[in-house]
């Protein structure tokens, strides 16, 4: 019975600390809720959790360029959409990257409503572009995160089930 009791709460503790990591590791990974938002000259604060604009003139789309080269015309477009709306969900999020010039058969996207009904506390959205992923998230609570990352061996971008594409 011992043994059980140790196994168990080996498997606990193992989980603790990788949930601790996890929570360091992305720690670093905040938006600055007081940072001012610039755009086009002008400078307000954003509410908690929104993303902020850099000063100067808005990346431009490379079609011909590599993920890492669009990363921050990626970005730009994805902040565009958050701080146009008050309730942004993953369609805004795909419209806008569509519309920005992004291949809309190369992306994926999370749903937006828990299996239980509840709103997602976060949307994860991705583009596969020239053969790597274009990977953005974004959450009230958590802020706006993006990345480029080399695909799964699925050739997908993002881990698990997502919302079909059907707009």
């Amino acid at each position: 019975m011992r043994l059980k009791h140790q196994r168990f709460a080996t498997g606990v503790l193992g989980a603790a600390a990788l949930a601790g990591a996890l929570t360091v590791g992305l720690a670093a990974c905040t938006t600055a809720p007081d940072a001012p938002a610039t755009s086009a000259g002008t400078s307000a604060k954003p509410a908690p959790g929104l993303p902020t604009l850099e000063p100067g003139p808005p990346p431009e789309f490379t079609p011909e360029g590599t993920a890492p080269e669009n990363l921050p015309f990626f970005d730009y477009t994805n902040i565009m959409v958050i701080l146009g709306g008050d309730d942004i969900g993953g369609r805004d999020i795909i419209d806008g990257l569509a519309a920005a010039g992004f291949d809309k058969s190369q992306m994926e996207v999370s749903r937006d409503v828990t299996p239980t009904g509840l709103r997602a506390d976060s949307i994860q959205f991705s583009v596969m572009f020239h053969d790597e992923c274009l990977i953005g998230q974004w959450g009230a609570g958590t802020g706006y995160h993006s990345m480029v990352a080399a695909p799964l061996a699925t050739d997908q971008c993002l881990v698990g089930a997502t919302r079909p594409i059907d707009w």
